[in-house]
């Protein structure tokens, strides 16, 4: 297991352990999912998909799905997040601790790939690199990765307890979020062997990079979604 994916693990283990490990649906995908992907000209959502999603934590976004409709499989590297889903989430949703940096499975298997705020968590360029070549793997030839992530822009601060350099949010001496401005994520998805379909940089909808704070400011990153086939 890698320092990043300890990381991740030491934060559920200690919600589980203080009974504070509840799903949350993030309301930017829930958004994302119903207002891009649902409606996509590029990807037949009326049709029965094998999808997987990708950093689920504690429960599922497709958890309101009925099982005839999707064949889902959401994964996560925390064994207590993976738990807590198992216990919760509707069971027609197969949840497994699996990580999408380091996931052997037959290739070509899944038509749709949903990154549920994964991709930002990575801050190391091994990381990334076998993220996509992961996600590319395991689609099928057409099949689509969908992405949120956060993208910076020039109004963008942070409390005084965080450092930005580089493109990576550090908290405490750890690297915590990979914010690049919304070309630089465009130019990763291309370079990674996807076709775009769709992008668009929303400077209205923001993702909060602050676990201490709920409302969201102006000066928080911009949120960035991309649809891509592999070729």
């Amino acid at each position: 297991m890698t320092r990043k994916n300890n990381f991740y693990q030491a934060i559920y283990q200690e919600k589980a352990r203080n009974n504070e490990l509840v799903y949350k649906k993030p309301d930017s995908l829930i958004h994302f999912l119903e207002h891009d992907i649902y409606k996509s000209p590029f990807l037949d959502m009326s049709s029965k998909l094998k999808i997987l999603e990708i950093g689920c934590g504690a429960g599922s976004v497709f958890n309101q799905q009925s099982n005839d409709k999707y064949q889902i499989t959401a994964i996560d590297i925390s064994e207590a997040a993976i738990f807590h889903a198992k216990k919760t989430s509707a069971g027609h949703i197969n949840f497994k601790v699996m990580d999408i940096t380091d996931f052997q499975r037959e290739p070509g298997e899944y038509d749709l790939l949903f990154d549920s705020h994964c991709l930002h968590c990575l801050t190391d360029q091994t990381s990334r690199v076998n993220f996509f070549k992961n996600a590319s793997q395991l689609l099928k030839p057409g099949g689509m990765l969908t992405l949120e992530a956060m993208v910076n822009h020039s109004r963008m601060t942070f409390d005084d307890r965080f450092t930005y350099q580089d493109n990576i949010l550090i908290e405490n001496n750890k690297d915590i979020r990979f914010i690049p401005h919304s070309r630089e994520l465009e130019e990763e998805v291309l370079r990674n062997g996807f076709e775009i379909c769709y992008l668009r940089v929303f400077e209205t909808l923001k993702i909060i990079p602050d676990s201490q704070r709920s409302e969201a400011l102006a000066s928080d990153p911009d949120v960035m979604r991309v649809m891509a086939k592999r070729k």
